[in-house]
């Protein structure tokens, strides 16, 4: 990390704490922090190196998958992998466990429930 870097940290940190402490409206936060971080990417820009993540270009999905070059592990023609139902997905363990538990615990109270009222009579 650059001795830019860490400054802009360093600020960074000082104004989240004035948000979080009330004494800096949140419009006022938003707008420094951007200048603060625009500041960073800058600085990065000018030296090749890309830390700063810059936003996601607007368009819709289909231009946008035909533009993105193609990953390894995608559908066909670059395009992500379908989305797989939750009914296909496996269960976790502890949903597994949950329905046969509560049936023994059912069995368990009515088990108990006639060893009371019979044992009462």
């Amino acid at each position: 990390m650059s001795e830019r870097e860490r400054q802009v940290n360093l600020r960074l940190n000082e104004l989240d704490d004035a948000h979080r402490l009330g004494h800096m409206a949140r419009d006022e936060y938003r707008l420094r922090r951007r200048r603060l971080l625009a500041s960073l990417g800058d600085d990065t820009r000018k030296a090749g190196r890309d830390t700063v993540r810059r936003p996601a270009p607007a368009g819709d999905a289909a231009t946008l998958a035909a533009t993105r070059p193609r990953e390894r592990g995608t559908g066909a023609e670059g395009a992500p992998p379908a989305r797989v139902p939750a009914s296909v997905l496996p269960l976790s363990r502890w949903r597994q466990l949950a329905l046969p538990l509560s049936m023994l615990g059912a069995a368990v109270g009515v088990a108990l429930f006639y060893w009371f009222v019979l044992r009462a009579m």
